[in-house]
């Protein structure tokens, strides 16, 4: 005899979350004989979902699965979503990333406590309208699918705080976009869009806006007015020059130039006085402007790969400066100012024109790594024995013909001048003292060698001197 089916009754109580209810359903199911295999089934996937509490009772252990806010499928190859998320009426977290998902069911826009969803590396073409339901969502993160549209519904989130659309195939966004007013963090890279909707400018909260390898060739004027702007990506765009009011975004921290195509930064650039962190790395600037020398806040700067032939006079002034980055570029002569960057660590100017650094590089008490590699340098000035934080040297394939000897007695955990003419004259001189050494050894052991004959020699006629005495006395 077959067992009839829960009631709606008994799966409302068993998908409560209440611990009570769940009991109060289980014991009643059993008496009465209902069937529970299909919930079972149901309540056994979710448990491989969500994270189970120890030391609990079964009726607390359902509850708690059906009271869940967090459900975890990322990684399974999902193809579909489980209809057993659906009885998670206090969902609030979802994660699903690194899926093989190609949509999403239209009931996802009931979940209306949701709050993130998390949808990483997936195959998603489009999404469903519904979604434009989830009023108290705060996170949609949709980086690396298919999307190459999105539904108007979508910008009726005015909760929305983080919106990653990373990696898709979106050749153009609705100026709808600007009604997310609540967007603090807005991801468009690495999309093939044809231009950037003008409403972005209506964000005045949005504080990290990316929009690197879009095939940007010109930066609008309005970014200029994001006033709560502190991190801005545009690396591996097409960018010749920046607005001449670009240092009008004053909270800027950080900020993400790496491969474009600058030739010049504006004057104004050096208003970007909170600015902590930049990376112009791979362009074709020749100079900075002199105003760079006021970003007193910075300490990372990213130079490597351009075409500077100079520094501003005045780059002493970077006072919070730690890492310089200077590789690959012409630079023939570094600013004596260089040596009052107190707090520097790391400079790296290999591969550039440099002859001498500066008298005062010692003065850089806080340095660790210094790397002056495939420069034509031929000497190191004697202020380089003060280099007490030094850990890092290297000199290889540069003119070096002379290092002061105290070098090698500082506790370096690298030194290296392979490929230099101090490298050859040192082995030269390695070589003549190794002769020395060798000749004085032969002629010590020569000596021996004479001084054993001589004993030999005597041994031999105190010996038959002591014989002939013993024969006369005898």
């Amino acid at each position: 005899m077959s067992r009839q089916p829960l009631t709606d009754t008994l799966l409302k109580q068993l998908r409560s979350g209440n611990a009570e209810q769940v009991d109060i359903a289980l014991t009643r199911a059993e008496v009465q004989g209902f069937d529970l295999a299909p919930w079972e089934r149901e309540y056994t996937e979710l448990c491989s979902f969500i994270e189970l509490p120890l030391g609990s009772s079964r009726f607390e252990t359902i509850a708690s699965v059906y009271g869940a806010e967090k459900a975890n499928l990322s990684g399974l190859g999902l193809k579909l979503l489980p209809d057993s998320i659906r009885q998670l009426k206090y969902l609030s977290f979802l994660f699903l990333n690194n899926n093989e998902l190609s949509f999403l069911p239209d009931w996802i826009g009931e979940k209306n406590l949701l709050k993130e969803i998390h949808l990483r590396n997936n195959q998603l073409e489009n999404l469903p309208v519904s979604i434009g339901q989830l009023e108290n969502l705060e996170l949609l993160n949709l980086s690396g699918n298919r999307l190459s549209k999105l539904p108007l519904g979508l910008f009726n989130l005015s909760n929305l705080q983080v919106l990653s659309l990373k990696h898709n195939r979106l050749v153009s966004l609705p100026e709808q976009i600007g009604s997310l007013i609540g967007l603090k963090k807005l991801d468009l890279s690495d999309n093939p869009l044809d231009e950037i909707p003008k409403s972005l400018a209506n964000l005045d909260l949005l504080q990290e806006l990316s929009l690197a390898s879009i095939g940007l060739s010109v930066l609008p004027d309005w970014i200029c007015t994001l006033k709560n702007l502190t991190i801005l990506h545009l690396e591996r765009n097409l960018l010749v020059d920046l607005p001449a009011e670009f240092g009008n975004l004053s909270t800027l921290r950080e900020l993400y130039l790496t491969q474009n195509k600058l030739e010049n930064l504006p004057d104004s650039f050096g208003n970007l006085q909170a600015l902590i962190r930049l990376h112009l790395e791979h362009n074709i600037l020749e100079s900075l402007p002199d105003s760079f020398a006021d970003l007193a806040s910075l300490t990372e700067l990213q130079l490597q790969d351009n075409q500077l032939l100079a520094l501003p006079e005045q780059i002493g002034n970077l006072k919070s400066l730690s890492e310089l980055y200077l590789e690959r570029n012409r630079l023939v002569t570094l600013p004596d100012s260089i040596c009052q960057l107190a707090q520097l660590k790391d400079l790296w100017i290999q591969s550039n024109a440099l002859e001498k650094l500066p008298e005062d590089i010692g003065d850089l008490k806080a340095l660790e790594y210094l790397n002056l590699e495939y420069n034509p340098i031929e000497s190191l000035p004697k202020s380089i024995l003060g280099l007490g934080s030094l850990k890092n040297l290297l000199l290889s394939n540069t003119k070096l013909k002379y290092l002061p000897a105290a070098v090698h007695k500082m506790n370096l955990d690298e030194l290296d001048y392979s490929g230099t003419p101090y490298e050859e004259d040192s082995e030269k001189k390695q070589e003549s003292v190794e002769e020395n050494e060798a000749e004085q050894k032969n002629n010590e052991k020569q000596g021996q060698e004479v001084n054993a004959g001589c004993f030999n020699t005597i041994l031999l006629f105190a010996i038959g001197t002591a014989g002939i005495i013993y024969f006369i006395l005898s």
